[in-house]
C-alpha cells in the first residue's frame, strides 16, 4: 500500500464522498496528517486508514458524530465494550420497533386486499362478524395527532350528530382496547366523500325496514387518503348492527 493518500484516493478506497471527508476535517474528527501549502491538497498517512475504518464502522452502527468523537478520544477497551453494548441495545430496540411497524403495515395491506374483492356499490347484505377489537381515538380533532391513525384502518362511529373514531386492530391485543360486539350486521359500501356517508346509512335503513337496526353506524375506511389521491374514489364499508327483535 502507499504511504500517503489524497482525499480522492481515500474517498474511493472507503466509498465515502469527499464532502464527508472535508466535513470530518472541518470539525476536527479526522484530519489529514499534512496539507500542501501551495495547492491545499490534503494528504493522509497510511496509518490513518485504521482511524477512518473505525469511524466508518461506528457510523454503520448508528453512532452520532458527537458520540464518535468522544469514542475516538477515549478509546479504551472497557469504555469501548460499554459503548458497544449500549449501542447494541439501542439497535435491538429500534429493530423491534421496525418489526412492529412492518407487522402493522402488513395487516393494513391484508385488510385492504381482503375487502376490495367484496366491494359492491348500491348493494346491501347481512354479514356475521365475531367480536372485533379497536383502539379508541376520540373526536376528529384528536384523530390527526394520534399515531395509530396512520398505521391502522380507521373506524368512524356515527350516532346521530355524534362522531368519534378508532383504529381497527384486526385481532391485535393492546392496552385500553375496546370491542365491536359480535353479531349480524347490515353492510354496504360507500364511495366518495365522507360528508355523504349519512346518505348511504339512510338508504340502508330504508332498504331493510324489516330489520331492527342499531342507531350506531360503524364505518371502516378501506380506500382512504393514504392510498388514493382522489377523494371521489375513497371506499368505506358501512355496517349497522342488527338487534334482536
Amino acid at each position: 500500500m502507499k504511504d500517503y493518500f489524497t482525499i480522492g484516493e481515500l474517498s474511493e478506497l472507503f466509498k465515502i464522498n469527499t464532502q464527508t471527508l472535508r466535513y470530518y476535517d472541518s470539525i476536527g474528527l479526522f484530519s489529514p496528517l499534512r496539507r500542501d501549502e501551495e495547492t491545499g491538497y490534503r494528504y493522509y498517512q497510511f496509518n490513518q486508514l485504521y482511524e477512518l475504518a473505525s469511524i466508518r464502522y461506528l457510523r454503520k452502527l448508528g453512532y452520532s458524530i458527537r458520540d464518535i468523537d468522544t469514542y475516538m478520544k477515549t478509546k479504551q477497551i472497557e469504555a469501548v465494550l460499554r459503548k458497544l453494548k449500549e449501542q447494541s441495545r439501542l439497535l435491538h430496540n429500534k429493530w423491534d420497533e421496525l418489526i412492529e411497524i412492518d407487522s402493522i403495515i402488513q395487516r393494513k395491506i391484508s385488510f385492504i386486499e381482503t375487502e376490495l374483492p367484496l366491494v359492491q356499490f348500491h348493494h346491501f347484505e347481512v354479514r356475521t362478524y365475531p367480536k372485533r377489537c379497536y383502539l379508541p381515538i376520540g373526536s376528529e380533532e384528536a384523530l390527526y395527532g394520534s399515531d395509530v391513525f396512520y398505521f391502522h384502518p380507521t373506524i368512524a362511529f356515527y350516532r346521530g350528530d355524534q362522531k368519534y373514531f378508532g383504529a381497527y386492530l384486526q385481532g391485535m391485543e393492546v392496552k385500553n382496547q375496546e370491542y365491536i360486539p359480535a353479531g349480524d350486521y347490515l353492510c354496504a359500501y360507500h364511495k366518495g366523500l365522507y360528508d355523504t356517508i349519512e346518505e348511504t346509512i339512510e338508504k340502508m335503513r330504508s332498504a331493510r325496514p324489516d330489520l331492527k337496526l342499531d342507531d350506531l353506524a360503524i364505518n371502516f375506511n378501506i380506500i382512504d387518503q393514504f392510498v388514493e389521491k382522489d377523494i371521489a374514489d375513497y371506499v368505506t364499508l358501512v355496517q349497522i348492527r342488527i338487534l334482536p327483535s
